[in-house]
């Protein structure tokens, strides 16, 4: 554990967090996901979930019961009634020699008995999974945000897995999420009966070697992850136990959501002041500009000379901010030179970076031909004699 524990939950990273996902699935046990709003508590439980389903050979599918897939349903209990967790009664007519279950206009039973009585039967909603043989993964998002009377709705699924006569079939597990008192977002303290029907865990800010590892492998926009990385502490804005009553009253404030809202937004735009305007109703006005200001730095680089001369990178050493924008540029010369010549230009600019700069280079512009990158990287004496023996582990 990089981080230090203080209190009682234990605190987990993401990559952390899907390992006790994957124990608590197999032991058929309830897991709540605690954390402050905007760092992919949700996301992560879903891609746990997709994760299961390739274990299992399954195909996935997202909020619709299949039992032919390995199905995850995301269940916002914040949005309900206690009802519509234990489901409405409904009056049936019960066999009392078999149990079977009849029309209120039956007289008598398939197995011939006619001792009929009327008995009160809950029809449960749609999204709990009938089929015993079925597989998959109930979560009760921001269950929170649920009322009181909600929360003691789910307490028998969560701890006893059934509902009356319903029983969750075998291959599926319950898990929750929710923020917690401190994020200000409208939470009821959970009943000392439901916590402990669980077993708990915190889930982290994400670091800025976390976060860069998921954004590169999910698309997220070249630029920001560059000036993440060169301004790490604009990750999070959200720290209500260390900002003032003013700062949290802003409404738009960046997390790594909001960043991720960020780069759908910006994506394929090239007007500068679009693109600080599209930032700024996702992150916050006094971040947008400064992410505007950073993409402004393009115009003091001289590419194509460090291009010609890969050693002239070593000038910008000591201007983060530059570098930063330096090797987002040479990956995006990269998407329309993707000949040898070009590919060991690279590997030689490489050459004279920090690891952290070199590292986010090559793996950039394997994100924008990954076949052809991987395929001619091998063939370049750079990188055959030095930055394999550095970098392999991160590139290919």
């Amino acid at each position: 554990m990089s981080m230090e524990q203080i209190g009682n939950l234990r605190k987990v990273n993401h990559r952390e967090l899907q390992e006790y996902i994957l124990k608590y699935y197999n032991a058929r046990l309830s897991l709540m996901t605690w954390g402050t709003i905007g760092i992919g508590k949700s996301d992560k439980i879903k891609e746990t979930a997709q994760k299961l389903a390739e274990q299992f050979k399954l195909p996935f599918s997202d909020n619709v019961v299949d039992s032919k897939k390995f199905s995850f349903m995301d269940v916002r209990l914040a949005t309900m009634d206690a009802t519509d967790i234990k489901g409405i009664p409904f009056p049936f007519k019960v066999c009392t020699k078999c149990d079977n279950h009849l029309k209120m206009d039956d007289t008598k039973c398939k197995c011939g008995c006619d001792a009929l009585t009327v008995a009160t039967v809950w029809l449960l909603p749609d999204w709990f999974p009938r089929d015993p043989k079925s597989k998959g993964v109930l979560l009760f998002d921001e269950i929170t945000n649920a009322t009181p009377m909600v929360q003691h709705s789910a307490y028998t699924i969560i701890r006893d897995r059934k509902i009356g006569k319903y029983l969750l079939p075998e291959g599926w597990m319950v898990i929750s999420a929710g923020n917690r008192v401190e994020d200000m977002s409208n939470v009821y303290e959970m009943s000392k009966a439901l916590e402990n029907r669980y077993g708990h865990a915190e889930l982290q800010v994400p670091s800025i070697k976390d976060w860069t590892e998921w954004a590169i492998t999910h698309n997220v926009n070249k630029y920001v992850i560059a000036y993440l990385n060169w301004q790490p502490t604009k990750l999070m804005m959200f720290r209500p136990s260390e900002q003032s009553r003013t700062e949290l009253k802003e409404k738009a404030f960046a997390t790594p959501r909001t960043w991720e809202y960020a780069s759908r937004l910006i994506d394929g735009v090239t007007d500068v002041d679009m693109i600080e305007g599209l930032t700024a109703t996702a992150v916050g006005n006094a971040i947008g500009m400064d992410f505007s200001a950073f993409l402004q730095l393009r115009t003091k680089l001289e590419l194509e000379e460090i291009i010609k001369n890969p050693e002239r990178i070593k000038e910008l050493e000591g201007k983060t901010d530059l570098l930063w924008v330096a090797i987002t540029q040479i990956s995006d010369w990269y998407k329309d030179h993707t000949d040898k010549k070009y590919v060991q230009r690279i590997c030689q600019i490489a050459e004279h970076l920090r690891g952290e700069f070199a590292i986010l280079l090559l793996r950039y512009c394997k994100r924008e031909h990954e076949k052809n990158f991987v395929q001619t990287i091998k063939e370049i004496p750079e990188w055959k004699n030095n930055l394999s023996q550095k970098y392999a582990p991160y590139v290919l």
